[in-house]
């Protein structure tokens, strides 16, 4: 590590204006992540798929508004009435998708979310990120504000809101230390958003067997969800996590049913959730990822 006097040098020979320049694109996305995740120009679908299976990237669906809420950069007038800056702005947007109360009810979990970035989706399908001083890209810091549902009333677009606010050091870094780059082998208009799922007890016998009967739903939809695949849940018994050793799923009845790891007993607490081999509870099945949890049930 070395460091050097930040001189504050700034000439016009360091302000090349000249040449070629990309133009401008339009938005059509954003995704929200914790604040170690990294991109670069080789980064593989493998690694994104990783970072949402362990919750540390997720993808928003598809605004159907978007307004700028930005704050403007302050200046006060000095002596002779000559303006001296005295703070930056916020950058910020507003984001609106025409969606139901259960979207809302969704999209409230990021109200007041402290801890996390995002990044920006563009139309090519390219991402803009903040560029790093170790070289990789990372999110811009971020302040994620409620915004009041609203039912349709008449020709305005209605729905569930949110506010992006960037924080006043990643605004920062959005005027002076952005990028926008394009992966090698990553469209990211069409990383596969993560569904939300509804899983319910059909069937819980005290003294019976190690099984548990369950509905597995999509949570705000209400269709049935065919999950495949080995390790892709968990049980908490009584507060104690393991993995559910095996599972079957009855194409008629839409049902699952799950083998515990020991036998249940009378008094004791159930709850089954997502949960692939590594412990992540966001599953991947096929190109689709999933996420759910049961209520948690005390058994008779």
């Amino acid at each position: 590590m070395s460091f050097i006097e930040n001189s504050c040098d700034v000439t016009l020979k360091k302000i090349p204006l000249g040449g070629l320049y990309c133009g401008n694109k339009k938005v059509v996305n954003f995704f929200i992540g914790t604040m170690d995740v990294e991109f670069s120009k080789s980064t593989t679908l493998a690694q994104i798929s990783d970072y949402i299976k362990a919750g540390k990237l997720m993808f928003f669906p598809i605004h159907d508004d978007i307004q700028d809420a930005d704050k403007d950069t302050q200046y006060a007038a000095n002596t002779f009435q000559e303006d001296i800056f005295v703070g930056g702005g916020i950058k910020g947007w507003n984001l609106m998708w025409n969606q139901g109360v259960c979207f809302q009810n969704v999209i409230s979990k990021l109200y007041n979310l402290k801890g996390y970035g995002v990044g920006l989706v563009m139309e090519d399908g390219t991402i803009i990120v903040k560029r790093k001083k170790n070289g990789a890209y990372g999110l811009y810091q971020a302040t994620f504000l409620e915004k009041l549902y609203r039912v349709q009333t008449g020709g305005d677009m209605a729905g569930s809101g949110l506010g992006i606010q960037l924080k006043y050091i990643a605004t920062n870094s959005w005027q002076r230390e952005s990028a926008n780059i394009e992966s090698t082998e990553i469209d990211f208009r069409e990383v596969t958003l993560t569904t939300g799922l509804k899983i319910e007890f059909a069937q819980v016998v005290a003294g019976t067997n190690d099984q548990v009967v369950v509905s597995i739903k999509q949570a705000c939809h209400n269709s049935n969800v065919e999950i495949t695949g080995a390790n892709k849940f968990g049980a908490y018994m009584s507060g104690v996590l393991s993995p559910v050793t095996s599972y079957t799923y009855d194409p008629v009845t839409k049902l699952y049913t799950l083998t515990l790891v020991t036998d249940y007993a009378s008094g004791d607490s159930l709850q089954i959730i997502t949960m692939d081999a590594l412990g992540n509870t966001t599953i991947q099945v096929g190109t689709a990822y999933y996420y759910g949890e049961s209520e948690i049930i005390t058994v008779d």
